[in-house]
C-alpha cells in the first residue's frame, strides 16, 4: 500500500517503478466514495491518486480535493452504493448488521428493492402446493426506513426461530388445506424435529423430507406386512425380493423418506453380483440380514451386495481365508519392493461386508516401493543389506552402501531416513549473487559430495561436489 507521499526509487542498478490497477491513477473531477471505519462519505471533487513519472523513477502523490456531500454511518463498504436524484440507494454489501444513518442536505436513504431487505414476514406457517407442503418458521433480519428517509434500523432475527431449519414435505395427498394456525390436520412436529405423518395425508406415492426434519409414522398407519423373501439366481448375478401382502408404507432407515408398495409388488432388497455363473440357489443361504456364500458360488471376481437395505455378505466355513506370508524385501534391478504375498487362492471380506476379493496364491500386496537403489543388490531371507525397515513408525533408513548418486523415491505410506553414521550430508560454501540482465540468483556450491533428505521424507536427493 503507498503512502500519502511521493515516491522515488534509487540505487547503483537500473530499477524502475510501476503502479498496479488497484492504485488510483485517475485525478478527474467527479463524485466518489470513501469509507473509513464503518462511515462512508460520498465526495464531489479529486480522489487521493497517484501519477508515474516517465522514466519511471518516481510516483507523485495528490492528496484529495473535495467536498462532502453526504455522509452514511454503521456500513461495512461502499462498493456498488448507487446514487441517482440525490437517492442513496445501499445493498446487503454495504450494511452491517447495525443502524444506518444518512446526514448531507437534500439526500436520502432507500434499500436495494430487489433484496427484501425490509421484509419482516413471519415464517411460522405450513403453505401448501399441489402435493408439496412447505413450513416456514421466524422472523428474518431485517431494515426499517424512517419517515424521514434519513435513517435505518437494524432488526436482528427475532430469537432462535429463524435459525431453525426449514422443512419441504413431497408426495402428499393433494388437496391438503392449512388451518387458520397454520398447521395441517394429519402432520404433527415432536421433538429433535420430527414430522409424524398419519394416513389422512398419504397416498400412494413416496414422501420425502428435506431440512432438518425427520420423518415418523402415526399410529394410524399399518405396519408393512410381507411374504417370506425370495433369492433369485441369474447368471453371475444374485436378487433378493420381497412381496407385499397388503398396501402398506415403510420409512427408510435415514428417516428422510417413507415408501408406499402395493400389495402384491416385489420389492428388491438386494442384489450380490459378481458371483460364478451358474443358476441353482446350492451354496447360498440367507440368516436376517446376512447372505452367506459358499466356495461353490465363487469365482475369479469381486463380489458386492449392493441395495436400500442393510444387507451384508459372510464366507461359509469351505471358502478359503486369506492368508498371508510374511512380509519381505524383493529386489529388481534398482527398485526394491516390501510386500506380502498370498499364500494360496483365496478370499477376503470386507470390513463392513459389502464385498468380497479373490487373491491368486502369490499375488502381492505391496507396502512400499524404492527406486534409484544401487544395482546388483541382493534380497536374502527376505532382508536387504543396508535397508532397516521400522514397521511401527513406517520409516525406511538407508545406509551409504546401497545409494549410487542418483535421487532414491519411495512410494507408499513410507517415508525415508538416512543412516547418520554412514551417509553424509553435502557441504557448502557461502551463497553469492549473480546477476544477469535484469535478474539476481543467489547461488552456492558444495564443497563436499552428499546426500539429503526432501521435506516430506519421501526422496533422497544427491549433491555433488562443486555443483551449484
Amino acid at each position: 500500500m503507498l503512502a500519502a507521499s511521493n515516491v522515488k526509487i534509487a540505487g547503483n542498478y537500473d530499477y524502475t517503478l510501476a503502479l498496479s490497477d488497484t492504485v488510483e491513477q485517475d485525478g478527474t473531477e467527479r463524485d466518489f466514495w470513501t469509507i473509513s471505519g464503518t462511515t462512508g462519505s460520498y465526495k464531489h471533487g479529486t480522489p487521493i491518486y497517484y501519477t508515474l513519472a516517465e522514466d519511471g523513477k518516481s510516483v507523485a502523490y495528490a492528496k484529495e480535493v473535495a467536498n462532502v456531500s453526504a455522509t452514511v454511518k454503521g456500513i461495512k463498504s461502499v462498493d456498488d452504493i448507487n446514487v441517482t436524484e440525490n437517492v442513496i440507494t445501499l445493498n446487503e454489501a454495504n450494511l452491517n448488521n447495525a443502524n444506518v444513518t444518512l446526514t448531507g442536505t437534500g439526500y436520502t436513504l432507500a434499500l436495494n428493492p430487489d433484496e427484501n431487505l425490509s421484509d419482516d414476514t413471519k415464517r411460522d406457517i405450513w403453505t401448501v402446493n399441489k402435493t408439496t407442503a412447505t413450513f416456514k418458521e421466524g422472523t428474518p433480519a431485517h431494515y426499517t426506513l424512517n419517515a424521514d428517509e434519513n435513517a435505518l434500523t437494524y432488526h436482528a432475527a427475532a430469537q432462535d426461530q429463524y435459525l431453525k431449519p426449514l422443512a419441504t414435505l413431497t408426495g402428499l395427498k393433494s388437496g391438503l388445506v392449512p388451518q387458520k394456525d397454520g398447521s395441517i390436520d394429519g402432520i404433527t412436529f415432536g421433538e429433535d424435529n420430527v414430522i409424524t405423518l398419519s394416513k389422512d395425508v398419504l397416498t400412494n406415492t413416496a414422501v420425502k423430507v428435506t431440512g432438518d426434519y425427520t420423518l415418523a409414522l402415526d399410529d394410524d398407519v399399518d405396519e408393512p406386512e410381507f411374504a417370506t423373501p425370495v433369492l433369485t439366481r441369474n447368471g453371475t448375478n444374485l436378487t433378493l425380493t420381497r412381496k407385499a401382502t397388503a398396501n402398506n408404507y415403510t420409512l427408510s432407515d435415514d428417516g428422510k423418506t417413507v415408501t408406499y408398495t402395493a400389495a402384491g409388488k416385489a420389492e428388491t432388497l438386494a442384489t450380490v453380483s459378481g458371483l460364478a455363473k451358474g443358476t441353482k440357489l446350492d451354496g447360498i443361504s440367507l440368516d436376517g440380514n446376512t447372505i452367506k456364500l459358499s466356495k461353490s458360488v465363487l469365482g475369479t471376481t469381486a463380489v458386492k451386495v449392493s441395495g436400500n437395505y442393510d444387507y451384508a455378505l459372510e464366507l461359509a466355513a469351505d471358502v478359503p481365508k486369506l492368508e498371508f506370508n510374511e512380509p519381505a524385501w524383493s529386489v529388481n534391478k534398482t527398485t526394491a519392493t516390501f510386500a506380502q504375498t498370498a499364500k494360496a487362492n483365496s478370499y477376503e471380506l470386507s470390513d463392513d461386508g459389502k464385498s468380497i476379493s479373490y487373491w491368486k496364491a502369490k499375488q502381492a500386496q505391496t507396502f512400499a516401493t524404492v527406486t534409484g537403489l544401487k544395482s546388483g543388490l541382493k534380497a536374502v531371507d527376505g532382508k536387504i543389506a543396508g535397508i532397516e525397515l521400522d514397521t511401527v513408525n513406517k520409516t525406511i533408513t538407508l545406509s551409504a552402501n546401497v545409494l549410487n548418486k542418483t535421487a532414491v523415491k519411495v512410494s507408499g505410506d513410507y517415508t525415508l531416513a538416512l543412516d547418520d553414521e554412514t551417509v553424509s550430508e553435502p557441504e557448502f560454501e557461502n551463497a553469492v549473487w549473480n546477476r544477469s540482465k535484469t535478474t539476481a540468483t543467489l547461488t552456492c556450491k558444495a564443497t563436499s559430495a552428499g546426500y539429503s533428505l526432501s521435506n516430506d521424507s519421501k526422496t533422497v536427493n544427491y549433491t555433488a561436489a562443486n555443483k551449484s
